[in-house]
């Protein structure tokens, strides 16, 4: 893995970062009491696989953009809720879901949209204490979401990635591969499906992780 400490250039974790995704992360710093200016301990940051990264400032709803308490409990009450069995089978609090999307995703929506081309479809997210065991695909409509520990990790994942050969025809589609052993192994057939996307196809002979089609 990552050694222990290590951090990658931003750039590095650019290049990582597809044209159409940007990694998302959240800074939440509770201030003093008697701090001066109450809106200073919330942004949101933008990265994406070109330029400077983007800080947004998060206001609460508070008088002036204060951070109210309730603004402090919106992710820990949706993920009590969302935790509770008993609530089973109503949905979700609909006024609390679009209050907590207000709160993180709405302020950062204009730099998704002018943060370069093509436009954002896939946000990568980075851990958040507030928003810990908060689904944020809930939050964020229209986005594809997925998850990562740190931009430096992700970029070493992309790193150790290693393309499959050229000379490979690797199908995992369960309906193409059940097609292609189709009448070539019946019990290869009836199998594929539920132990994609292990299987890899190839003509050309067997190899690490490939099936021989005879």
């Amino acid at each position: 893995g990552v050694a222990e400490g290590k951090t990658y250039e931003i750039e590095k974790v650019q290049a990582a970062l597809p044209e159409d995704s940007a990694l998302l992360g959240w800074l939440d710093v509770k201030g003093h009491a008697k701090a001066v200016d109450q809106t200073s301990g919330h942004w949101a940051v933008v990265l994406r696989s070109q330029g400077e990264p983007r800080w947004v400032k998060l206001l609460g709803s508070g008088e002036g953009g204060r951070r109210t308490e309730e603004d402090e409990a919106l992710g820990g009450k949706l993920a009590a809720q969302l935790s509770d069995r008993r609530r089973l089978p109503r949905p979700v609090d609909a006024e609390l879901l679009s209050k907590l999307s207000r709160q993180r995703l709405a302020p950062v929506e204009a730099v998704l949209r002018d943060g370069g081309s093509p436009p954002v479809r896939h946000l990568i997210i980075l851990p958040s204490p507030q928003l810990r065991d908060v689904p944020v695909a809930l939050l964020a409509g229209r986005y594809t979401v997925s998850y990562a520990p740190s931009g430096s990790v992700l970029a070493w994942l992309r790193e150790k990635k290693k393309p499959a050969p050229a000379s490979e025809a690797a199908i995992t589609c369960p309906s193409l591969v059940t097609q292609y052993l189709k009448g070539r192994n019946p019990f290869l057939s009836s199998i594929a499906p539920m132990i994609l996307p292990s299987v890899k196809v190839s003509a050309a002979g067997p190899s690490q992780g490939s099936i021989r089609v005879a």
